[in-house]
């Protein structure tokens, strides 16, 4: 899920992101990855990774805190994600 309050970018400010981290082998790998991609290839000064346990992660990105959790599993995640999902995005799965 992804895309909390808040942009990416100010004006002229610099631009950053915060990504949600679950600690699972896969989420390291694609946080890792992204963090890379939009650092090399996108133009983003900072892209800080946070460790945090689900609930959190969900919570971070629906109140603005996260800029976006991309290791959301349904159904499994079904009753996190309906507590926020008035605040959040969940975009179709993409891996």
């Amino acid at each position: 899920m992804g895309c909390g309050g808040g942009s990416a970018s100010s004006g002229n400010s610099s631009k950053t992101l915060t990504l949600g981290n679950i600690g699972w082998a896969e989420n390291l790998a694609v946080s890792n990855l992204t963090k890379v991609l939009f650092e090399e290839d996108l133009g983003y000064e900072e892209v800080e990774l946070k460790l945090l346990d689900v609930g959190p992660l969900f919570q971070g990105v629906a109140g603005g805190d996260l800029h976006a959790f991309q290791d959301v599993w349904m159904p499994n995640h079904k009753d996190l994600h309906a507590k926020v999902e008035d605040d959040v995005e969940h975009l179709d799965p993409w891996f």
